[in-house]
């Protein structure tokens, strides 16, 4: 398994596999603490493949995350130099 923030597993990992051009993030985000939320950073970050990797997310704003969510997608573009190229709204799926 790959922990968040494991320096090792994600080394062997990227050894045996990686760096990564694409990596799907589904549901992985949602009130974290500061601690995981930097950890999941550092291993999006350490898992791509330079700046022409890509990180997708699929997530779904809910109560409260606007004061955690919020500052994880932020710090991912001011700290660790993501770009957000689009942002679409998977309302209709909600019925």
């Amino acid at each position: 398994p790959l922990w968040w923030g494991d320096a090792e597993s994600l080394g062997a990992l990227c050894l045996k596999r990686g760096p990564f051009d694409v990596i799907l993030c589904c549901e992985i985000v949602y009130q974290h603490s500061q601690a995981v939320s930097d950890a999941l950073r550092a291993t999006l970050k350490g898992l791509l493949a330079g700046s022409g990797g890509a990180a997708v997310f699929a997530y779904q704003q809910r109560d409260g995350s606007e004061t955690t969510d919020a500052v994880f997608f932020e710090r991912l573009v001011s700290e660790d130099g993501f770009r957000l190229r689009s942002e679409e709204s998977l309302a209709m799926w909600d019925q």
